[in-house]
C-alpha cells in the first residue's frame, strides 16, 4: 500500500501532460499481470495440466483416473457492443433490469459443469474401495479446519492437494515475501488511478455533468450500483417460487430498464464530454510507468526464474 501512496502522492498536477503509452498501447504493468494470472483460455490450460497431474497421481496409487474436462465456451459475441460503450448502454444499459435480454443477444446462460468422467469407476468399486479411492483423491482434510482457522495443508489432500501445490509452485509469488509485496501494490494502482487528482477532477466534471440531468451521482461506479439496487428491490417485493426463482411485475421490469438505458446513455456522454475514459486510461499509463521503471527489473528477472523452473518441471 505504502508503494500505492506513493504513486497517488507523486502525480503531476492535472494540466500536466501524461507520460505516453507502451508502443503496444498497454501499460507495462497491466501486460505484466495479464501475463502472471493469465486469460481465461490460459487458465483452463492450468487447470488441464492440473488434472493430468493428478491422473499420473492416481496411477501411483493404484487407481484409474480420467482427466475431467475443463472447457472454456466462448459466447456470441456478434453485433454485441463493448461493455461501458456508448453502443452498449443505448441497447443494455447496465445489464441488469435488461439481463435476460443480454444474456439472449450472447446466447444463453453458462453452460453445466460436465459429469464427472470417473463416477461410473468409482460406482463400481466396493465401499472400501471407494474410500481409498476418494482417499488418494481427496486425502482426509477436517472439513471443519478452515472454521478453526488452521491453514490448507496440501500434503494431506492426497493427489489433488499435489497436483494442485505442483501446479501453484509454478507461479508461487507468496514464496518470496518482498516480490509479493511488490505484486501487491502493481495489483492495487487501481486505487492509485482513482485517487490521482487528474481523474478526481474528470470525475467531478462528469458528477456535474450527470446532475444536470437530474443524477445524484458521483461515479459511473454509483450510477451502476443504483441500476442494480433497483432492480434487487423490484426483485425483494416479487413472487418466491418453490423452485427459487423470483416472478416479478414483467411492467416494472420493463420500466426499470428504459429509465437505466437512459441513465447509462447518459453516463456514457457525460464521460465523453469529460473525456473521462481517455484520462483514466493516460493517468494509469503514466502511474505504471513509474511503477516499472522503480520494479520492472525485479519483476522480469523473477519472471525468467519462473520460466526456468516450469520448463524443468
Amino acid at each position: 500500500m505504502a508503494v500505492v501512496l506513493l504513486l497517488a502522492a507523486c502525480a503531476p498536477d492535472a494540466d500536466e501532460v501524461p507520460a505516453p503509452r507502451t508502443s503496444d498501447g498497454t501499460a507495462p504493468v497491466t501486460a505484466f499481470l495479464e501475463r502472471l494470472h493469465g486469460t481465461e483460455s490460459d487458465t483452463a490450460s492450468r487447470l488441464r495440466a492440473t488434472e493430468e497431474l493428478v491422473a499420473s497421481c492416481m496411477r501411483r496409487e493404484g487407481f484409474d483416473y480420467v482427466p475431467r474436462p475443463v472447457e472454456v465456451r466462448e459466447r456470441a459475441a456478434d453485433g454485441i457492443p463493448a461493455w461501458g460503450s456508448r453502443e452498449f448502454a443505448e441497447r443494455f444499459g447496465y445489464g441488469a433490469a435488461t439481463e435476460s435480454v443480454l444474456l439472449a443477444a450472447q446466447g444463453g446462460d453458462e453452460p453445466s459443469a460436465a459429469p464427472d468422467p470417473n463416477l461410473a469407476t468409482v460406482q463400481a468399486l466396493s465401499p472400501e474401495g471407494q474410500d481409498a479411492y476418494w482417499t488418494a483423491l481427496l486425502g482426509r482434510q477436517d472439513v471443519s479446519a478452515g472454521a478453526d482457522g488452521q491453514a490448507y495443508d496440501w500434503t494431506t489432500a492426497g493427489c489433488t492437494g499435489w497436483a494442485e501445490h505442483e501446479s501453484d509452485a509454478r507461479t508461487a509469488v507468496e514464496d518470496d515475501p518482498d516480490l509479493a509485496e511488490v505484486v501487491r501494490a502493481a495489483e492495487e494502482i487501481d486505487l492509485a488511478v482513482e485517487l490521482d487528482a487528474r481523474v478526481l477532477s474528470a470525475l467531478d466534471a462528469w458528477s456535474r455533468c450527470m446532475a444536470l440531468r437530474g443524477y445524484d451521482v458521483a461515479t459511473p461506479q454509483d450510477a451502476e450500483a443504483a441500476a442494480y439496487d433497483a432492480v434487487t428491490q423490484l426483485r425483494a417485493g416479487g413472487e418466491l417460487r418453490d423452485d427459487g426463482s423470483v416472478v416479478v411485475d414483467p411492467a416494472a421490469l420493463d420500466a426499470l430498464a428504459q429509465q437505466e438505458v437512459t441513465m447509462a446513455t447518459d453516463d456514457a456522454s457525460c464521460r465523453e464530454s469529460g473525456r473521462l475514459d481517455e484520462v483514466r486510461r493516460d493517468t494509469r499509463a503514466d502511474l505504471e510507468q513509474r511503477f516499472w521503471d522503480q520494479h520492472g527489473s525485479d519483476l522480469e528477472q523473477w519472471w525468467a526464474a519462473r520460466e526456468r523452473v516450469a520448463s524443468d518441471g
